[in-house]
């Protein structure tokens, strides 16, 4: 696997443009391979990112308000995928079963993807991130047509950071929930919220 250190930049450039710089903050670059980010715009969720050589990025984001994660894959030339359009698709690592079931077009400021929630549920989740994390690579399907393919080296070193980085946020979580002068809403009951 080939990355392309300009492109990784340009693209964190444009996931760190579309908002605030306080809003995404880098929690740690070029883990093997992978850049990791907090995004303060949805609940301190914590994701990787990775560009490939053909131009094909995926993040992986674990979201915190509805618990689960997001498998987004995008390339630039997939101009036609629509904002909030269902696509049914697949993702197998290796030679596992694949993961079936609908993608969400997204827009990165124009930058089209699609994303796939895995809901933490009867543990998918979990086994969704080991797979990820274990298998050599992706193959990415739309309607039966394989849309890219993706070696995952250095993803087990990142998704290790990644889970660091949620643990982390869940602390501050925990930590904002007893201090009734925090900045962040807390969780728990507040009697000044």
């Amino acid at each position: 696997m080939l990355r392309l250190n300009f492109a990784m930049a340009a693209m964190s450039s444009l996931f760190l443009s579309s908002a605030s710089h306080a809003d995404v903050a880098v929690w740690k670059e070029n883990v093997g391979g992978w850049d990791i980010f907090v995004d303060r715009t949805v609940d301190d969720a914590c994701f990787m990112i990775g560009l490939f050589e053909s131009g094909t990025f995926i993040r992986l984001q674990v979201e915190m308000a509805a618990p689960g994660i997001t498998f987004y894959i995008g390339n630039e030339e997939w101009q036609s995928i629509e904002h909030g359009k269902a696509y049914d698709m697949s993702v197998q690592f290796g030679s596992r079963t694949p993961w079936t079931g609908e993608a969400y077009g997204f827009l990165w400021d124009g930058l089209p993807s699609t994303g796939m929630f895995v809901s933490f549920a009867n543990g998918r989740a979990d086994r969704f991130l080991e797979e990820f994390r274990r298998m050599p690579g992706v193959r990415v399907r739309y309607q039966g047509s394989q849309i890219a393919s993706i070696s995952l080296r250095g993803s087990f070193q990142a998704v290790g950071e990644l889970y660091d980085c949620v643990g982390e946020m869940l602390l501050a979580r925990e930590n904002a929930a007893t201090d009734p002068f925090s900045e962040r809403t807390p969780i728990s009951n507040d009697p000044f919220r």
